[in-house]
């Protein structure tokens, strides 16, 4: 896709910042001495497309998406949105790291959101404190937001500072993958979700663990302890 000299309002907005976030996150901009200027995304998310679209479009861009198509490799459906713009793709490219995080702590819950969508997931986990007679097994939430450019997530987590989250990132080993965890603390996933108010991954997405591990456990019954949607689940008695 040739770049065409679309008129873009790159003026700082809350739908820049999060369009920025989602491109950092899921999208591509063609590099500096490319003949096309094309801005890309795809997602398997048709809720997270329309958001991305009608930030878009209050930008001054005209997107379009195609889909549901499914590629060579897909087990689901996937939408895509390109459009062409030289002066868009560089100012993108030309950003610096400070750049982005004077943009993003402008509108940090825009930047989260964004971030969040491409990058996140929130799910459950079994979560195990050893006691004196016997071990306890609680089903816990978590929230946590991956990239293999710590850099990154190092903005997100000073956004979410800046809001009075209290997020930590770990990196593994080999591969340098960094992960930006919140939550297992209380009712702080509720929180972010009610906060940031993201379009999609608004509930954990493995919640038939709630289901699977009373079985798993010899049929000990599970009491559901559920606080503003926050899950804290014990197994067994008290």
């Amino acid at each position: 896709m040739r770049g065409r000299l679309t008129l873009v309002d790159l003026a700082p907005s809350s739908e820049l910042v999060y369009i920025l976030a989602v491109l950092l996150g899921d999208g591509h901009v063609d590099g500096i001495g490319k003949k096309s200027h094309s801005i890309t995304f795809n997602s398997i998310y048709p809720e997270f497309v329309l958001s991305y679209v009608e930030s878009m479009s209050k930008l001054g861009f005209s997107p379009k998406s195609k889909g549901p198509y499914m590629g060579p490799k897909s087990k689901r459906p996937h939408y895509r949105v390109a459009v062409g713009s030289r002066v868009f793709a560089s100012w993108f490219n030309n950003l610096s790291l400070q750049d982005i995080k004077d943009l993003a702590l402008m509108y940090p819950i825009y930047f989260i959101r964004g971030f969040y969508e491409s990058e996140g997931s929130y799910g459950l986990r079994v979560h195990r404190v050893r006691g004196t007679r016997r071990t306890h097994e609680y089903i816990r939430s978590w929230i946590r937001v991956g990239n293999m450019d710590v850099t990154k997530l190092e903005i997100v987590k000073e956004c979410l500072s800046a809001l009075g989250f209290f997020p930590w990132i770990r990196t593994r080993k080999g591969d340098n993958y960094s992960t930006l965890f919140l939550g297992e603390n209380g009712k702080r996933d509720v929180e972010f979700i009610k906060k940031i108010k993201p379009c999609i991954k608004k509930v954990p997405s493995n919640t038939k663990l709630l289901d699977v591990m009373g079985p798993l456990r010899n049929n000990v019954p599970i009491q559901k302890r559920v606080s503003l949607g926050h899950y804290e689940v014990k197994l067994g008695g008290e």
